[in-house]
């Protein structure tokens, strides 16, 4: 992931790459300040914080998870496996447990 990373800040523009990697530098920051902090003033320091530094632009913080369950992707990069949809997992399932040989033969 890291190197996908990387590979995402050298296609930018010098400018976009200083203020990405600031922003980065920042929120790494900050989060590491919340680690001792009690869960309820942790969560009252990052409501603040993300009210005065909203997402970067184009970025939907409602959207699903890119590594998650189902999100594709190669796994040898550190990606999640698809996950086949229920009908194709039964099949499957189906198919295995049709190849295997009862017990006692």
């Amino acid at each position: 992931m890291r190197q996908r990373i990387e590979g995402a800040l050298q296609k930018m523009a010098d400018q976009q790459r200083k203020s990405v990697e600031d922003r980065a530098n920042a929120d790494r920051a900050f989060f590491e300040s919340l680690q001792n902090l009690p869960e309820d003033q942790r969560r009252a320091k990052l409501e603040e914080y993300f009210e005065q530094n909203p997402p970067p632009q184009g970025f939907d913080p409602g959207a699903p998870s890119v590594r998650g369950p189902g999100a594709g992707g190669d796994p040898a990069n550190g990606d999640a496996v698809p996950i086949p949809p229920p009908d194709v997992r039964h099949s499957l399932d189906q198919q295995v447990a049709n190849a295997q040989k009862p017990l006692g033969e």
